[in-house]
């Protein structure tokens, strides 16, 4: 059989390569990232530094 047969075999050889892990772990904190940027998600983006500066703070 041929590998275009079994599709999940591609999926399986890359989440068992620990040499991958790295550039999983790059493209998942950019697209966290990516996310609070496009919704403007003040919840979390509040305690990120220099990005907090969009939300100013009452004191009172």
């Amino acid at each position: 059989m041929s590998n275009l047969m079994k599709p999940f075999g591609l999926f399986k050889r890359a989440f068992t390569n620990p040499t991958y892990y790295q550039s999983y772990a790059a493209y998942g904190t950019s697209g966290f990232f990516l996310a609070i940027y496009f919704c403007e998600w003040k919840t979390v983006g509040q305690y990120i530094p220099l990005w907090n500066a969009r939300y100013p703070v009452d004191s009172e």
